[in-house]
């Protein structure tokens, strides 16, 4: 449901950045870390 909905999660014990999103692949599901870059 995370991964189809695009709906970001925590993960208290996972380096930073902890904060990400899940992806379907054809083998599974991979993590999405989310950027912390600024657009300046």
């Amino acid at each position: 449901m995370i991964a189809a909905d695009r709906i970001p999660f925590l993960g208290f014990h996972m380096p930073f950045p902890a904060v990400g999103f899940v992806e379907k692949q054809p083998e599974g599901f991979r993590y999405i870390p989310k950027s912390y870059q600024f657009d300046v």
